[in-house]
């Protein structure tokens, strides 16, 4: 699977506000996206975020975001 940025969904949140095209997304993406092997780790939080953010994007993005979540 690959990363790409979406439009739809918010950047950070933790604060209250929404912020899209972080400084740092693209490097992310693009470390994620050249290393699809690497074992990566989240909270639950982070799990029900993921989520919460793809069911406002619709109904594949929520089902590729509970794939991942798994």
């Amino acid at each position: 699977m690959s990363c790409a940025p979406s439009g739809d969904l918010p950047g950070h949140l933790s604060d209250g506000e929404t912020r899209h095209g972080e400084q740092e997304s693209p490097a992310l993406i693009n470390w994620l996206n050249d290393h699809p092997d690497e074992h990566l780790s989240t909270s639950a939080i982070g799990h029900i975020e993921l989520i919460r953010a793809a069911t406002r994007a619709g109904a594949a993005a929520t089902a590729a975001a509970r794939t991942v979540a798994k």
